[in-house]
């Protein structure tokens, strides 16, 4: 991940974006460049400022913290804390792909203008022409091993747990640990958002297409403690959905799983869990991939339920900080397992070969960016509804 740089269009010419960053800015921009050790220049850091992620959740600070590679699993099954994986680092060739902009949203570059504005998709999934300004202090991206997707926000909140809190909230608070648990490991990572705004699925997967990384929508979590099938046990009701036929998504899923559901486990249960949890997929009637963000996207890719939310006992449990830096640092064990490592992973089943329908849950799409920025072409039908992932 790079500070401000080129945003290259058609003619190959490079235009500097971001270089006015306010204070604000400023400390994010540092922040992603010392996770990712890379420098950002003419940013000035003379006094105290929020950081790139607001928490916006009670306990966002780990109680303890969690050191990077101890919670890999040893062939045993026990945790081995000296068997991190070797990540290999990203080449950077230093030109835009993304920009993470100042309204908490990032979006892939479509192409630079003759004018000095820049074309992306907007988070409702349709073009957006953005000016100067408007790019002023955004973060420009040109690589990353990963995409992180904090799933739900804006008008979509997700299931709200007993205290109030929503799992947009939490997702969003899991998505800034994780970053800082992958950034510890070597893995740079970009997260799809950094507030509490609506964001299509077609706009989050996009991101992970413009830089042809893996997505790993993190956060979602199982709402019905009270369906027919689940039951309470010690067992942690993971679920890790894989795109289906992909086999870097399935081994990436079981990684993923084995990491998370150790962590779990170690925190205390009881969890409720049901038969859909472990390492799964399943299509819909149109045989594609339930879990949309699944469906769109085009290389390796997971969707995580960690727990139950809509539990009040199990969502007090995960709200602490000391299970959010966990559930983040398994989540990142089992990503730079997967990039440094042949593990296979654990937890794979093979679900009824049942075809479900996905529900309809489509919800107006709010653009942050609309008072911003003059669209520049034709707006997708995701700009009029969308369905949320």
């Amino acid at each position: 991940m790079r500070g401000p740089a080129p945003v290259t269009g058609a003619d190959g010419r490079g235009r500097r974006r971001g270089r006015r960053a306010g204070p604000a800015l400023a400390f994010a921009l540092a922040a992603i460049a010392a996770a990712c050790g890379t420098g950002v220049d003419e940013v000035s850091l003379d006094e105290p400022v929020p950081t790139l992620f607001p928490s916006t959740v009670p306990g966002g600070e780990a109680e303890a913290p969690v050191d990077p590679g101890s919670t890999v699993v040893s062939p045993d099954g026990g945790l081995d804390e000296d068997s991190a994986p070797v990540v290999a680092p990203l080449d950077h060739d230093g030109r835009a792909r993304v920009l993470l902009l100042p309204a908490g949203v990032t979006v892939p570059v479509l192409a630079a203008l003759d004018d000095g504005s820049v074309e992306v998709r907007g988070p409702c999934g349709n073009r957006v022409r953005l000016d100067a300004t408007a790019t002023a202090g955004a973060v420009s991206v040109d690589a990353a091993h990963l995409v992180v997707d904090p799933a739900h926000g804006g008008a979509d909140p997700g299931v709200v747990g007993p205290d109030g809190i929503g799992e947009a909230d939490q997702n969003l608070e899991l998505a800034r640990l994780l970053v800082d648990a992958l950034a510890a490991r070597g893995v740079e990572a970009v997260p799809t958002r950094t507030a509490d705004v609506d964001l299509a699925v077609e706009a989050r997967v996009a991101v992970a297409a413009a830089l042809d990384a893996p997505l790993v929508v993190i956060g979602h979590h199982t709402a019905d403690p009270g369906a027919p099938d689940a039951v309470r046990g010690p067992d942690p009701g993971v679920e890790v959905w894989y795109r289906t036929g992909d086999a870097a998504s399935r081994r990436l899923g079981g990684l993923v799983h084995e990491e998370l559901a150790a962590a779990l486990a170690a925190l205390g249960g009881p969890w409720w869990h049901d038969d859909e949890a472990g390492v799964v997929h399943r299509l819909n009637q149109r045989a594609e991939d339930l879990r949309r963000p699944l469906a769109l996207a085009d290389g390796p890719a997971v969707v995580v339920e960690v727990a139950a939310w809509g539990d009040a006992d199990e969502a007090r449990r995960l709200a602490t900080g000391e299970a959010r830096a966990r559930i983040a640092d398994a989540v990142a064990a089992g990503v730079a397992r997967w990039l440094g490592s042949d593990d296979p992973g654990s937890g794979y089943r093979d679900l009824q070969p049942e075809v479900v329908e996905a529900p309809a849950l489509v919800t107006p799409c709010v653009d942050v960016l609309a008072g911003l920025a003059a669209p520049a072409g034709a707006p997708s039908d995701a700009n009029d509804g969308t369905d949320r992932p």
